[in-house]
């Protein structure tokens, strides 16, 4: 089970299954609470009328009713990715099955304990709330420690998929040894893992990682399968009523399922990414039975309860296993296609057919040139022609109808899918760090979620990406800056620039795809427009990103300085590495040498990823003798002022309520600007930069300021004001 449990919430997208977790959630609990409730009712009946299940009580039909409830939609949701499914769907498939999984055991174990006197509480209520939200708390906790773990070391496959597989299993023991679920830890567990581990996990190792818990998952499943067909051949006597009484449930669980999803349907499709009938029909006949099942049935054979409990409790379960394999998992794949799930849009095929006639013209040009080979240049060409790749031409049926400015919206999701593997090929060169990566990744997939109807360079987008540290939002003054110990704020201020920087990184690599598109001399009227629209949207987006660098560099050359200095230190260590892998294919270094090498960059690596940034905050004094203004003031005068002023920082864009009201004194702007505007006098406005005052000669009543670029200012209180005009005569003329 750990295996099983945690494979599958591994592999989830953690965007999505946020999206559509209230929809997996009316089927999973709801739903399955309605689902057993019917089963168990469904035992109870055929049981009345004589045809099997004699002597099992309504605990034991309910608990029953769980187990015949949970899904397991491996092979519908592989069968959705090899034609091209939704991925909205499968993951909705997937959520639904994993949260439906916790939910039956949690169910099946208060029953379970109840029947075999081992429950804590009498109460099967409060057990089941016990039981599911202890499970959360031990996946939560375990799941952080690891995080922690995996923070400290670099490129250790061995110590990171050990590490993991030891807290997967840590967690389910740990769990079910209070009487807590373990499948609900572990679910916890796994969606902290897909989350907040992907970038714990260090690049190299994640493939790897994932690719193991791929084979183990195969490996359970085939060995619970193999261990229930052994049980069953030796301890179950088949009677004509035993396949009757399967064959009313696997009709009597579809008829259930249906309703379920009936009376579900009107409010999933308002909820989330919605439901569509046909996404509805793919739900209801996509409920697969399988090994999660088994495993609660193999817990019953194996317990102490009488044997007219035990094997109809597990012949029942594994045949509905068998048949919706043999049934549903067969005949799903009809099912998709005809309900047109797997057509693709008009503007998709054209998509396709431009890259696979650019793969063809590629390697025509390849051919060519092997024709000159003096190794190859006897090959038979005419054979060799053959494995050029075919011209791609989708039929009629398999195409959805053609929708306006279809074309634009698939180059749009093209260009935000190339935005995302930018951003993770900037992450795994160490060239972004953690918190700015996921903060784009997420807007990426926000965007992804309008599916190309919204502009590239729509102002959410940017204003998002701009407050990536949320950096003001509770901080609306830095006092005395040369008094705080606190760099929090900068180091947030920097997670503002790594994404700023990756986020322009990232449109230098859109515009080149834009142009290989352009490149393609096939392109139609209609497809050229919609280019020249993206390259425009994508200019517009990088503009905005280099203004809001140049601003950040104006207003904090300290910070702009010290993430620069990490990036070309990154950069040349990653040279090095690169190097060094390559001297050694080349054979110009010994194997063993090289590793011994590969070892002390990589320790460098990531000493640098978890060093924190080195940089010294300007303090007031040096703020205030920067400014022209006060430049011919003495030291001592300066000194003297310094624990009269505050000094002020605000982000870019904000604007201005009480913070630097002239009524409650006056300021000095030391970095940045800010634009004054008037809602009643549209002829007023007017720009402060440094070096000008905030007083109530520049900021009028009615007057509205807002920062045009992150802003520092040298506040004095109006209560202190007599103070430092006492301070010297120069001073006082000033002011």
């Amino acid at each position: 089970l750990p295996t099983l449990i945690f494979e599958a919430a591994f592999d989830l997208d953690v965007h999505t299954f946020k999206k559509s977790f209230w929809n997996a959630f009316l089927m999973a609990v709801p739903g399955i609470i309605v689902g057993m409730c019917l089963s168990g009712a469904l035992t109870m009946l055929i049981q009345y009328f004589g045809i099997g299940f004699g002597g099992w009580s309504w605990y034991v039909a309910l608990m029953f009713g769980a187990v015949i409830c949970a899904t397991d939609p491996v092979a519908v949701v592989s069968l959705l990715k090899e034609l091209g499914g939704g991925k909205k769907l499968r993951t909705l498939i997937e959520s639904e099955s994993l949260l439906n999984d916790g939910t039956a055991l949690v169910i099946f174990m208060v029953f379970f304990t109840i029947l075999t006197d081992t429950a804590a509480n009498a109460n099967p209520i409060i057990d089941f709330f016990i039981v599911t939200f202890g499970g959360i708390g031990i996946g939560a906790a375990i799941g952080l420690f690891t995080l922690f773990l995996l923070k400290k070391v670099f490129n250790d496959p061995l110590f990171e998929i050990t590490g993991v597989i030891g807290s997967a299993y840590l967690t389910f023991y740990i769990a079910e040894s209070f009487h807590l679920s373990g499948v609900i830890g572990l679910v916890t567990l796994g969606l902290l893992m897909a989350g907040r581990g992907k970038t714990r996990i260090s690049p190299e190792v994640a493939h790897f990682l994932h690719d193991f818990w791929v084979l183990a998952a195969f490996l359970a499943n085939t060995l619970i399968f193999i261990i229930v067909g052994v049980i069953i051949s030796n301890r179950t006597n088949f009677k004509l009523e035993d396949f009757i009484d399967l064959a009313l449930i696997y009709i009597g669980i579809h008829l259930i399922r249906g309703l379920i999803v009936l009376v579900l349907f009107p409010v999933m499709k308002r909820i989330g990414y919605g439901v569509s009938k046909q996404d509805a029909l793919v739900l209801w006949w996509g409920g697969l039975r399988g090994v999660i099942g088994l495993a609660m049935a193999l817990i019953i054979a194996e317990s102490s309860l009488p044997s007219f409990i035990k094997e109809p409790f597990l012949f029942i379960t594994a045949g509905i296993v068998l048949l919706t394999s043999l049934i549903n998992a067969t005949t799903i794949k009809a099912l998709v296609k005809g309900l047109g799930l797997t057509k693709i849009t008009v503007a998709r095929a054209a998509v396709i057919t431009h890259a696979m006639e650019n793969l063809r013209g590629s390697a025509e040009e390849r051919l060519e040139l092997m024709k000159n080979d003096r190794f190859m240049g006897g090959a038979d060409w005419e054979s060799v022609s053959k494995y050029l790749p075919k011209i791609w031409q989708p039929k009629e049926k398999d195409l959805l109808d053609k929708k306006e400015k279809g074309g634009l919206i698939e180059l749009r999701t093209v260009l935000l899918n190339r935005e995302k593997t930018t951003y993770w090929n900037q992450f795994s060169k160490g060239l972004l760090g953690r918190k700015a990566y996921n903060q784009l990744v997420k807007i990426v997939d926000e965007l992804l979620d309008e599916a190309g109807k919204t502009t590239l360079s729509h102002a959410i987008y940017i204003d998002e990406l701009w407050n990536t540290s949320q950096l003001f939002d509770k901080i609306e003054q830095w006092t005395k800056i040369q008094k705080s110990s606190n760099k929090d704020t900068f180091n947030k201020l920097i997670i503002s620039y790594d994404a700023c920087k990756g986020f322009v990184k990232a449109q230098d690599k859109l515009l080149e795809l834009v142009n290989d598109f352009k490149n393609d001399e096939s392109n139609s009227a209609e497809e050229k427009e919609y280019l020249n629209l993206l390259e425009n949207e994508v200019n517009e987006k990088k503009i905005q990103g280099l203004t809001f660098l140049r601003n950040l560099k104006n207003a904090f050359p300290e910070v702009y300085k010290a993430i620069e200095t990490r990036q070309a230190s990154r950069d040349i260590l990653n040279h090095q590495k690169n190097k060094m892998v390559e001297m050694k294919k080349s054979g110009r270094i010994d194997k063993e040498d090289a590793h011994y090498f590969l070892d002390e960059i990589e320790v460098q690596m990531n000493e640098l990823l978890n060093k924190p940034l080195d940089f010294t905050l300007p303090d007031a004094k040096d703020l205030i003798k920067d400014i022209k203004l006060f430049s011919e003031l003495e030291e001592k005068v300066i000194v003297g002022v310094i624990p009269f002023v505050e000094i002020k920082i605000f982000p870019f864009n904000y604007q201005f309520k009480q913070e630097l009201d002239p009524k409650n004194g006056l300021g000095v702007i030391c970095r940045g600007s800010a634009k004054i505007s008037n809602k009643q006098d549209d002829n007023r406005s007017a720009v402060l930069a440094k070096g000008d005052i905030i007083s109530d000669k520049t900021v009028q009543k009615g007057d509205r300021l807002i920062s045009e670029t992150p802003l520092t200012v040298m506040w004095i209180p109006s209560s202190k004001i007599d103070q430092v005009k006492s301070l010297s005569p120069v001073f006082k003329d000033i002011i």
